[in-house]
C-alpha cells in the first residue's frame, strides 16, 4: 500500500491540532536562555598520554575508574581522555563512520563529584576520531532540553529542545544520522541540523504545532537508509518504506510481522541495518511469549529483500519452566562486518553480562567471538576477547578495517581489535 505523504500529513496535522485544543503545544517562541548564550561545547583534542593506562572499573562513581591492583583490569587506550575526568555521562547510542571513527549521542562532562550530585552540562552528538580525539558534531547546554521555547526539529541542534535520549541511530550516505523520536524519524545532518527524515508541508518549526499533529508513527524503534535513498522504518508490528519521492509504502503489515500465536515467525525489529554486501535489510530482537505457566524467549535474526521477501537466518530459544533450555538469551545490538557477516550482542543473563556472537548463516549457529560469563560484582574487564567481561551490550558496529566498537551499558564504549584484544575507548 503506497500513499502520498503530502495529502496524509496536511490532513493529519490539521485534524490533530483541532482535535486536541487543550493539549500542550510543541513550542512557543522565546528568548535564548543564559545557559545557551554562554555555552561552549566541550571537546577532547589534547593528547594527555602516549601509553595505555591500566585501572579498575568503578561504575558506581562518576569517575568510572579507580586505581587498584585487583582484577579484573581495565585498559584505557584513548590518548585524549583522562580516566579521572570522564567525557561522556551516559552514552545513549552510537554509529560507526566511514573514516573508522564514531558518533556518540550522550550528555557530557558530569564532573568528578559523583553521579548523583554531578550535573552534566552538555547534550548532543560528538565525533570520536579514529585516533580518539573528540569534537562536537552538534551540542548545546542541557538547560535547552525540553524547553518549550524551542522546536524539536527544522533547526540546528543547538536550538532544538530534542534530548539525545534516543534508542539507536544509523548513518546515512550523505554523512547524517537517522533516529526515531516522538513518533517521527529525525535526521541529524552533517552540518548539525535536526530535520524530518522526509520533508512535510508543515515541517516541524511553525509555533503552536502539537506533537500529535507531528507524529506519523506509533512507536518507531529504528530507521535505516538503503543505497537507493529510501528510509526503512520499524514501527511496532509494521515495516514502512519512505521513498525519496515522498511516498510511504507498507512493506510488511501486522499479519506478516506479528503472526498471532507464532513466536518463531515473529519478526522482531528492535535493531535494524542495511547490508550493502547482499543488498538486504537485516533485523533482530527478542520476542517474549507467555503461554502460562511459563515464559519463553525467542531471539531471531531476519533478512528482508527490497521487495519484501523475508527469511529467518537465526532462531535462539530460552524456555521458561519448560523441559529444556538452549543457552541463548536476549539479542541486543546488531552489526555487519566488512564481509557482510552478522554479529550481535547476546545477554547471557542479568547477572553474567553479555557476549558478542558471529552468525554462520549456513548452519544457523552463532559462535562467541568476545565475552565470557562474569561474576556478579564485576562490571566489566578488558583483555583477550573471549576472556573479557561485558556488561549489557546496547550497540555494536564495525570500522572499515574490522575493528569492532561495543556500546556497553557500563557507561563506556569498548573496542575489539581485529587481533582480538578488548580495550576501553570512549567514556
Amino acid at each position: 500500500m503506497t500513499r502520498s505523504l503530502t495529502g496524509l500529513l496536511v490532513c493529519g496535522a490539521v485534524a490533530g491540532a483541532m482535535a486536541q485544543p487543550g493539549r500542550s503545544l510543541l513550542w512557543t517562541p522565546g528568548a535564548p536562555s543564559a545557559e545557551e548564550r554562554s555555552f561552549v561545547a566541550p571537546s577532547a583534542t589534547t593528547r594527555i598520554s602516549d601509553t595505555p593506562r591500566v585501572l579498575v572499573s568503578d561504575i558506581q562513581d562518576a569517575r568510572k575508574f579507580k586505581n587498584g591492583v585487583i582484577s579484573p583490569r581495565v585498559v584505557v587506550d584513548n590518548p585524549y581522555l583522562d580516566p579521572a575526568d570522564p567525557f561522556f555521562n551516559i552514552p545513549r547510542a552510537m554509529a560507526c563512520t566511514t573514516d573508522g571513527g564514531l558518533v556518540v549521542a550522550s550528555t557530557a562532562k558530569i564532573g568528578t563529584t559523583g553521579r548523583t550530585a554531578g550535573t552534566p552540562i552538555a547534550s548532543g552528538f560528538w565525533r570520536v576520531a579514529p585516533d580518539g580525539a573528540i569534537t562536537a558534531l552538534a551540542a548545546k547546554h542541557t538547560a535547552v532540553e525540553h524547553n518549550g521555547s524551542y522546536p524539536i526539529c527544522d533547526v540546528e541542534f543547538a536550538k532544538s529542545q530534542l534530548a539525545p535520549e534516543i534508542p539507536r541511530m544509523s548513518a546515512t550516505t550523505d554523512g547524517g544520522f537517522l533516529f526515531p523520536a516522538d513518533g517521527v524519524i529525525l535526521k541529524l545532518t552533517a552540518a548539525g541540523r535536526v530535520e524530518l527524515a522526509r520533508p512535510r508541508p508543515l515541517g516541524c518549526a511553525p509555533p503552536g504545532l502539537s506533537r500529535e499533529a507531528l507524529a506519523m508513527f506509533k512507536q518507531p524503534t529504528a530507521a535505516v537508509e538503503d543505497p537507493r535513498g529510501a528510509i526503512w522504518v520499524a514501527d511496532e508490528c509494521r515495516l514502512t518504506r519512505l521513498d525519496p519521492d515522498g511516498s510511504a509504502t507498507t512493506v510488511l503489515d501486522r499479519a506478516a510481522v506479528c503472526p498471532a500465536g507464532d513466536p518463531e515467525h515473529t519478526i522482531r525489529m528492535t535493531d535494524m541495518l542495511w547490508d550493502p554486501v547482499h543488498d538486504e535489510l537485516v533485523t533482530s530482537g527478542t520476542h517474549y511469549f507467555d503461554p502460562a505457566p511459563k515464559t519463553n524467549f525467542y531471539s531471531t535474526v531476519w533478512r528482508i529483500s527490497p521487495d519484501g521477501r523475508t527469511r529467518r537466518v537465526y532462531l535462539g530459544l530460552r524456555l521458561g519452566r519448560g523441559p529444556s533450555a538452549i543457552p541463548t538469551d536476549d539479542i541486543s545490538g546488531l552489526a555487519l562486518d566488512p564481509q557482510g557477516r552478522i554479529h550481535f550482542g547476546a545477554i547471557i543473563n542479568e547477572a553474567s553480562g553479555s557476549q558478542i556472537r558471529r552468525l554462520d548463516e549456513a548452519t544457523g549457529v552463532a559462535a562467541v567471538v568476545a565475552g565470557s560469563s562474569r561474576c556478579t560484582d564485576v562490571a566489566y574487564s578488558n583483555g583477550a576477547a573471549k576472556q573479557a567481561h561485558f556488561g549489557i551490550v546496547r550497540g555494536v558496529c564495525f570500522a572499515p578495517n574490522g575493528t569492532m566498537f561495543v556500546h556497553d551499558a557500563s557507561l563506556v564504549i569498548r573496542k575489539i581489535t581485529p587481533a582480538g584484544q578488548v580495550t576501553t575507548w570512549a567514556f
